[in-house]
This record gives C-alpha cells, structure tokens and sequence, in this order.
C-alpha cells in the first residue's frame, strides 16, 4: 500500500480525533474546510479501513466518525436524504481523477516531493 494513503488515512484519523474525541475543533469549522475530501476519500479508502479494522476496530475509528458526521451534516443543510449523497463509483472515479490531475498541476518547485514519494511507495 502507498505509503501516501495511510499519510491521508492518519491525517483525517487525526482531523477526527479533534472534531469527535477532543472536541478541540468544532465540527462546522471542520466540515467547512475539509468535508468534501474527507468523505470522498473515505468512500475511495474504505475497503482499507475495513481491512484495518478486521484486526483492530479502534483503527480510523475517529475518521469513520467524523466521515458519518460530515454526511449527516451535509444532508442536514441541503435538506436531503443521506443516501442520495453518497457519492457513486463514477463519482469516485472522476474525484480520483481530479485529485491526480492536482499533482499534474503542481508547480516544478513543489512537484518533486511527489516524485520522491511516489518512488518510495513502490
């Protein structure tokens, strides 16, 4: 596995940590700021977590709570069923596209940590 998705994995895992557990953060300003790529890459990294969780269920257990507050949060303020906001596969594929072309976007000065992670994840 890239050593960038579990980068991503511990990044939300914390980000839920401070909006669920501590509390520090509230939920609003953390759902503001970070609530689309935090579900989207919830939906994408999923299968991971629950292989993770086979093992330990206390692993990204903040991060699957923060992912559910962030979808109940959504529905609540567009006045929608949960369900018809989950994002589908074509939409998956097409964040995932998105998120690939960023890298490709990224200036010469910033794009070479990429390169170097992406040489030490394979």
């Amino acid at each position: 596995m890239p050593y960038a998705v579990l980068d991503l994995l511990n990044m939300f895992e914390l980000l839920g940590y401070l909006v669920v557990r501590s509390k520090t953060l509230p939920l609003e300003d953390a759902w503001i700021n970070f609530s689309a790529p935090a579900v989207q890459w919830w939906h994408v990294c999923r299968p991971i977590v629950e292989t993770f969780q086979a093992d330990d269920p206390t692993v990204y257990e903040d991060y699957a709570k923060l992912a559910d507050e962030f979808m109940a949060e959504d529905a609540k303020r567009l006045e929608a069923n949960r369900e018809d906001r989950l994002p589908s596969n074509d939409d998956l594929r097409g964040f995932l596209r998105a998120e690939g072309e960023l890298i490709e976007a990224l200036p010469p000065w910033r794009s070479w940590l990429v390169r170097i992670a992406q040489r030490r994840a394979t």
